[in-house]
């Protein structure tokens, strides 16, 4: 009983399998086999082997089943250039893609399967609608067969490769690479049957007709070679001979090319390019002959042609007709149809005819040249706004063509025509509408282009702006800000650009226009940097010019300390050049205000007597007047007086000499009040006398200059508040010609002069000064009453002034303290 049970009970090892089928069975196997494997270790190294084996085995009949699979299913280069040569394209593309990718094909080989690629991409962009995306579908294909010739393309496809890739690159806008792969193949190195090198001459014939910069002469010589080629069937040689008309045309051989297009064979598919080509050959002689008069004799010489742009429109109107597939041909008829309509006067027809041809064709080149003509007519006609308008449209679309190849208008006379317009707005002062313009001339111009024009125009309309505030009374400040936030505008669009032209000769004259631009745009501080760096990289030219730009730039914000050092090295350095002139005169004004008004005179002195200027000199005649004024500062008043005199009489209608005839009254005055002064000091009567004598004498004078003064601001300008140095001397007139007439005595006199200075500026501080002055005036004259009424008025003056007057301007005293004056002065 007990063996029994022995024999049923369970096993008590957890690895041992249980169970019964095939699965079991062989996981009761592995389990005793793994338990004879650790019996011993030699065992255990069998066991391991054998598995191994079993396993490198398996993969290796993997591999070799899935390389048999590959095999079976591959494509020889032979099928894929046959299946390339059938129209096939997918299946040779699938084909030599898996050639390079297996790993099969050894990298000597890829030149065959990168060709059939690049031929497929080919295919691909003639197919493609859009222009964008046969360029880069072109441009694709020109890598893949620059790759293929690289690595060597079957001798047999050697030609065919050589010639897809030329058209690749031309039509990719790789014009110079595209002519030089052609004409490669065109020397015979490599064999090649005479249609593919028909092909080519004809595709570069037609390149070097459309392209950007066309090349005539060159377009004439593959012309002349096609055309003598025997194996050319009716319809290719109507189009070379069509191709060698135009290029005759366009060449200004225009007998010659019509007696071409006379022996055009008689195919149908060539009369609507005759008749276009007769019409144009008209119309670009006309065009030729009108730019080489004088636009005064145009009239004449349509009216003489009348008769010949009637043939033209005619037979342009019959290539419309005949084109009943609606080529090219149709779309350029359409726009010379509109050149023929100006030149016939009917300016209205012709706009529209234009605007006709746009609309039609806007995606096409001669839609762009009919939106420029049209653009033109606007602006010759004054509408600015229209004008404007087109040649946004124009530059837009320009942006949009992916390769510029046009047969109506080259590159070089689109940027011709929007140069013109440019140039004609600014010459009729229509600045915003030319920056508008100027906004979108990339890519039909450079950035360095549009950043120079922009910074020309902004220059030109600063400059404009800044000559208007003396003639547009009450506009000063306005057109004063506005001109010079453009010309510091300019300043930034002429930095960029020597950002941009650094390593180019260009940088030191762009720096040199920035700083410039920025100098009378008063950034000083900009200014400052560019001509430090404009002397770092410029050894020589404009050096002096340059030192004393810097050394104003500094003595505008202040630092006299460099802008001495700047003024001195210009005269040190450039003793003989003009700038140093002017540079002593500042520098003078820079020592002056730092005290040194000893060093500031004898800088004045060496130009009028210690250089060679001559009194007609502008520096000549500006250090006399400065000189003049530095002896009044200082206290030298008969030498000002002299001076200053003598600048007077010899230049009357100088701007400066107003100012100076104030520094003449004005050094008479505090002469005159030294000289009561010193009278008071006088040993004896009669000196006193004599001296309070001559004192009355230098006041009188000095009455007589700032009333000449007064009359000569009162006449010349009519408001005060429009030029704020006019108003300030007027006021400084009255003022002082009424301190005279007090310090004579004259008081009623002087109540009226005061007053007349109170009448100027009513809301200025400085009106509460005149009224002390006149309650003054009353004291002296023993009137309290009055006088008190004055300080009264003052008091309702200081009251009624605006919250945020400025009283340290005009005045010593701020607002209370003028308070706590006016209510000592009260109790008088």
């Amino acid at each position: 009983m007990s063996e029994q049970a022995a024999k049923v009970e369970p096993s008590t090892d957890p690895a041992a399998p249980t169970g019964t089928g095939p699965l079991w069975r062989l996981l009761r196997f592995l389990g005793a086999l793994r338990a004879w494997a650790y019996g011993h270790w030699l065992r255990g190294v069998i066991v391991a082997g054998t598995i191994l084996s079993l396993i490198a085995l398996t993969m290796a009949g993997w591999a070799y089943l899935a390389n048999v699979a590959l095999q079976t299913g591959e494509l020889s280069l032979d099928a894929a250039l046959a299946a390339l040569d059938e129209g096939r394209y997918e299946e040779a593309r699938a084909g030599v893609g898996r050639m390079l990718k297996n790993g099969l094909l050894p990298r000597s080989e890829f030149g065959g399967p990168l060709y059939v690629l690049g031929a497929i991409k080919i295919v691909d962009a003639e197919n493609q609608p859009r222009a964008d995306r046969r360029r880069i579908e072109y441009l694709v294909a020109s890598r893949y067969l620059k790759e293929a010739r690289a690595f060597g393309i079957p001798e047999t496809r050697a030609a065919d490769g050589l010639y897809l890739l030329g058209k690749s690159l031309i039509e990719s806008g790789q014009f110079d690479e595209g002519f030089e792969t052609l004409d490669e193949l065109l020397s015979g190195k490599l064999p090649g049957d005479d249609q593919l090198k028909a092909k080519a001459q004809s595709l570069l014939a037609d390149s070097c007709l459309s392209m950007p910069n066309p090349k005539l002469d060159k377009a004439l010589s593959y012309i002349l070679i096609l055309s003598s080629n025997p194996n050319l069937s009716t319809a290719e040689r109507a189009k070379v001979l069509l191709q060698r008309g135009e290029c005759l045309s366009r060449l200004e051989r225009f007998e010659e090319a019509r007696e071409t297009v006379a022996t055009i064979p008689a195919n149908p598919n060539a009369l609507a390019g005759a008749a276009l080509m007769r019409g144009k050959i008209e119309l670009d002689e006309i065009g030729a002959l009108l730019e080489r008069i004088a636009p005064a004799d145009h009239k004449e010489l349509l009216n003489a042609s009348m008769p010949r742009i009637a043939d033209a429109m005619n037979n342009l109107r019959k290539a419309q007709e005949l084109d009943e597939a609606k080529t090219p041909i149709t779309r350029q008829s359409s726009y010379h149809l509109g050149r023929g309509l100006k030149w016939q006067g009917d300016a209205d027809a012709a706009l529209k005819q234009f605007a006709r041809t746009r609309q039609l064709y806007d995606e096409s080149f001669e839609g762009l040249a009919a939106a420029l003509a049209e653009a033109d007519m606007l602006r010759e006609n004054g509408d600015i706004e229209g004008a404007v308008l087109g040649y946004r449209r124009v530059l837009e679309s320009f942006a949009a063509i992916p390769v510029y190849r046009s047969h109506v208008l080259p590159l070089a006379e689109v940027r011709e025509h929007v140069t013109a317009a440019l140039k004609d707005l600014v010459e009729r002062q229509h600045f915003a509408e030319a920056l508008t313009l100027l906004d979108r001339f990339p890519p039909l111009f450079s950035r360095a282009e549009q950043l120079e024009l922009r910074g020309g125009t902004l220059e030109q309309w600063g400059n404009l702006l800044v000559s208007q505030t003396s003639d547009e009374p009450g506009t000063h400040d306005k057109h004063r800000e506005q001109g010079l936030h453009h010309l510091r505008a300019a300043g930034v669009a002429f930095e960029q650009l020597a950002e941009l032209r650094f390593a180019t000769k260009f940088y030191s004259a762009d720096l040199w226009h920035g700083a410039e631009n920025f100098f009378r745009g008063h950034s000083f501080s900009r200014t400052v940097s560019l001509l430090n760096e404009f002397l770092k990289y410029e050894p020589e030219l404009r050096n002096a010019e340059a030192l004393l730009r810097l050394g104003q730039a500094y003595l505008a914000i202040e630092d006299f300390p460099k802008s001495i050092a700047a003024f001195e090295e210009c005269i040190e350095f450039h003793p003989f050049d003009g700038s140093a002139y002017q540079a002593r005169i500042d520098c003078a004004k820079a020592y002056w205000h730092r005290g040194d008004t000893k060093r500031a005179e004898q800088l004045l002195r060496d130009n009028i007597a210690g250089s060679s200027l001559k009194p007609t000199s502008p520096e000549w005649k500006d250090s006399l007047f400065v000189l003049g004024m530095l002896l009044h500062e200082t206290g030298q008043h008969e030498e000002a007086i002299g001076t200053l005199e003598e600048a007077i009489e010899r230049y009357p209608q100088d701007p400066q000499q107003l100012v100076a005839q104030y520094e003449i009254g004005e050094s008479y005055r505090r002469w005159a009040k030294e000289l009561l002064d010193s009278a008071e000091q006088a040993r004896t009567t009669g000196e006193r006398e004599k001296r309070k004598q001559l004192a009355i004498d230098k006041f009188n004078t000095a009455l007589k200059h700032f009333e000449d003064v007064q009359v000569s601001i009162t006449f010349k300008t009519h408001d005060i508040r429009s030029d704020p140095l006019m108003g300030s001397m007027l006021r400084n007139c009255y003022m002082l010609e009424a301190t005279v007439l007090f310090d004579l005595g004259k008081y009623k006199e002087a109540i009226e002069a005061f007053s007349n200075v109170a009448s100027l500026n009513p809301e200025d501080p400085f009106v509460l000064e005149t009224f002390v002055q006149i309650a003054n005036c009353w004291r002296r004259q023993g009137k309290l009453d009055k006088a008190r009424g004055a300080v009264q008025q003052a008091q309702i003056a200081l009251e009624g002034l605006p919250a945020d007057a400025d009283f340290t301007a005009t005045t010593a005293l701020n607002r209370e303290e003028w308070r706590l004056l006016l209510a000592d002065m009260s109790k008088w």
